[in-house]
């Protein structure tokens, strides 16, 4: 049973399939080389989350497209972003503050580090890696 999609079945922001397939087959560079780190600095906040529909919603949809947009809420909820906490946004600012004071040092070899610890999962590297890659 095909129907001609209306207005109202489809779910706003929901990619094409070929978009969904390419963001979970297609590779990334590798975050330790310079085309890699350029490549998540520029997508890195690309990935917008599914939106929310009602129950409702989703069963008037094509049965493809009910597919779709579970295959892509599940992509979008295992890469959520990172929460802004006030220890997030304090490390970030540290951050920032050194590789801005580290860039401008001429003669001095040595350059002021951050030292980052904590239990594993609590998300150190994501928040070093997101201050960095700020535009």
């Amino acid at each position: 049973m095909t129907q001609a999609l209306s207005h109202d079945d489809s779910v706003e922001g929901l990619p094409s399939r070929a978009r969904i397939a390419e963001l979970i087959l297609g590779s990334c560079p590798s975050l330790d080389t310079y085309a890699g780190w350029q490549h998540y600095r520029t997508h890195c906040d690309l990935l917008v989350p599914a939106s929310v529909i009602s129950p409702k919603q989703w069963s008037m949809l094509p049965e493809s497209r009910q597919y779709d947009y579970d295959l892509y809420r599940e992509l979008t909820n295992a890469n959520l972003p990172l929460q802004d906490t006030p220890m997030h946004d304090k490390v970030g600012r540290l951050i920032r503050r050194r590789l801005s004071g580290n860039t401008r040092k001429k003669n001095d070899p040595t350059r002021a580090g951050v030292m980052i610890s904590g239990w594993g999962n609590y998300g150190k590297t994501a928040s070093v890696i997101s201050a960095g890659a700020v535009r």
